[in-house]
């Protein structure tokens, strides 16, 4: 009973290793890669949509049908990734050649698309023939030469590959799913810092090897004083009082022609030149209206042929 005991609890512990290991490998293979798009293109006219699924096909004259997948690529460095198709039916599946290449065209998922939509695929630097598997109806192929260098997502067209005879009459490979069984390196996991607090200098030197316990803080040198002018020092001069302005003139006031100058009077010689006459004028007219006055025969003395100046004295006559 002992020995069953141990036995049993023995092939436990080993099937449960197993699942442990086998869902280990599992997580790896599905963080390493997978495949996120499908999409297809014919020149068959009013082609049917296979939901998922794709068709490969080849005509005398080229290829007919062609597919597009696109891929994730989670792990820094692909150790395996091997591509399998699942076959549904078509024509002349066992004298099909199928390759996978890769593609730096763009294109959107089509179910299927037009010949003119699909991307060109670049087949001359690499290509990779996939191997059909009767008994499983599928087809294989490792296609890690194509994503090892792809970076974090690359595009794969399946399409025919050049027919080995001088005459090829053609198949047709329906498909309904496609799977890529990958493993790597786990993706680097990176922590988002919720600090909010930028890092240190010390803490960036130590991250480049150095040691934070021989950095010395950095102490800025201290900025030389700028020299002040002697000028700047002494007292300021004190304001000069603003010089009295004119005052304004009247309205009624003739403008002056040209301005006064400066240094010379206002006076207007000009009209005292006039002046002078009439005064001159009115002085003799008051000094005949006052002899006149005085003597009123004055006037009539003129007449008689005596007339004198009016500020003339009188000469005497003899009786």
């Amino acid at each position: 009973m002992r020995s069953r005991t141990s036995v049993g609890a023995v092939l436990a512990a080993g099937l449960l290793a197993g699942a442990v290991l086998a869902l280990g490998s599992g997580a790896g293979a599905d963080a390493a890669a997978g495949i996120t798009g499908v999409g297809w293109w014919t020149r068959q006219p009013a082609a049917p949509a296979r939901n998922g699924g794709f068709q490969v096909a080849s005509a005398p004259d080229g290829a007919f049908s062609e597919a597009g997948l696109r891929v994730r690529i989670d792990s820094p460095s692909l150790t395996k990734a091997v591509l399998t198709l699942t076959e549904s039916g078509g024509l002349r599946q066992d004298a099909a050649t199928i390759q996978v290449c890769a593609t730096s065209g763009t294109w959107a998922t089509a179910d299927p698309g037009t010949w003119d939509q699909a991307p060109k695929a670049d087949c001359q630097a690499r290509a990779v023939k996939l191997d059909r598997n009767t008994t499983q109806s599928s087809w294989s192929g490792d296609v890690l030469p194509l994503l090892s260098a792809a970076g974090s997502s690359a595009s794969l067209m399946v399409l025919p590959a050049p027919p080995a005879a001088p005459v090829d009459l053609g198949f047709q490979v329906d498909f309904t799913a496609a799977a890529l069984t990958a493993e790597g390196e786990p993706p680097v996991a990176v922590t988002p810092d919720t600090s909010g607090s930028s890092p240190s200098l010390g803490t960036s030197e130590s991250a480049a090897g150095l040691s934070p316990s021989l950095t010395a803080p950095v102490t800025p040198a201290p900025t030389p004083a700028a020299p002040v002018p002697a000028e700047a020092s002494s007292a300021a001069p004190a304001p000069s009082p603003p010089a009295p302005s004119a005052p304004a003139e009247p309205a009624a006031f003739i403008p002056r022609h040209g301005g006064a100058k400066p240094g010379r009077s206002h006076v207007r010689w000009g009209r005292l030149l006039l002046f002078l006459p009439l005064s001159g004028m009115v002085v003799a007219a008051g000094a005949v209206g006052h002899r006149a006055y005085r003597e009123p025969d004055l006037l009539f003395a003129g007449l008689r042929g005596s007339w004198r100046a009016p500020w003339s004295r009188p000469t005497s006559r003899s009786p």
